[in-house]
């Protein structure tokens, strides 16, 4: 089953997954952001939506409002492996020399680790 962390974003819910079903893609494009490669719903009530026709379509949803548990950070100047991770992320941030990571989900987190990444303790405003 394929687990989707839908997270509390300032004042969006925020999601992203590739949905090899089309027909999942298509009814839930009304959310999607191209700009930002992600899912975005403006209320409680769209993120409802669309958690309830995931959970129906046999998606693991949960619904994360302190999302420090999927959070790293990585040296800017660790280019290639910064790319890897930036393709598993939500929303990303620049301090100083690092870039701070917002991971899709716990996977992404490992595989983020794996390519050098350290798991960041600091909150950290995406918006």
């Amino acid at each position: 089953m394929n687990k989707i962390y839908i997270f509390k974003l300032g004042d969006k819910w925020v999601f992203k997954h590739y949905f090899e079903d089309e027909e999942v893609y298509r009814l839930l494009s009304q959310f999607y952001q191209r700009a930002r490669f992600r899912f975005e719903c403006s209320t409680i009530e769209d993120r409802d939506k669309a958690a309830e026709f995931l959970k129906y379509h046999g998606f693991d949803v949960s619904v994360v409002e302190n999302p420090s548990e999927c959070v790293v950070r990585m040296n800017k100047q660790n280019y290639d492996s910064m790319v890897k991770v930036l393709k598993n992320s939500i929303a990303h941030r620049d301090v100083g020399e690092e870039r701070i990571f917002l991971m899709m989900d716990a996977v992404s987190v490992e595989k983020a680790l794996k390519e050098g990444a350290e798991r960041y303790a600091s909150s950290v405003d995406f918006f």
